[in-house]
């Protein structure tokens, strides 16, 4: 090989290396940009900038007092009621969120702590219930219901 050709070849072989590995990308999703709720509460999307997130009960069984946590964010220009009901435990509430706010229901730091008198559905599983806001169509979600087997939920419990 000559002296001129040599460099050639191997900024060849580099240009297709790097194709190569980056072609892997092409067919394997990017996970850093795959959306996912990171906690144990679930979702409702209210509409433009507003979302309950991190929904869920805590009660040590089915027939004991529970605890609603959620947060509801307003990310919004405009102040929002959303309200957080199930008919099949009785739970009724609603709550105020000025724009550029985040409202605490339950945990630590909460605006308002809610209680529930019985769930009547066991730790691990779901309970029906709807997310609904002023000018927004109302969101049905199933609530998971934890005990206080996570530590970070021992001291939450009623």
């Amino acid at each position: 090989m000559t002296r001129l050709t040599r460099p050639v070849a191997l900024a060849v072989a580099a240009v297709l290396a790097s194709g190569l590995t980056a072609g892997c990308s092409v067919t394997n999703p990017q996970e850093t940009a795959r959306y996912y709720m990171p906690s144990d509460g679930v979702e409702a999307q209210l509409g433009d900038g507003l979302v309950a997130t991190n929904l869920l009960l805590l009660a040590e069984d089915a027939q004991s007092e529970a605890v609603l946590v959620a947060r509801v964010v307003n990310s919004g220009t405009e102040p929002a009621t959303v309200r957080i009901t199930s008919t099949e435990a009785d739970v009724d509430v609603e709550v105020e969120v000025e724009p550029g706010q985040t409202y605490a229901v339950g945990g630590q730091d909460a605006d308002e702590q809610v209680t529930v008198d019985s769930l009547g559905v066991m730790p691990g599983q779901r309970l029906p219930m709807t997310v609904g806001a002023d000018g927004a169509e109302p969101v049905q979600v199933s609530v998971p219901v934890l005990d206080g087997t996570l530590p970070e939920y021992a001291d939450l419990l009623p």
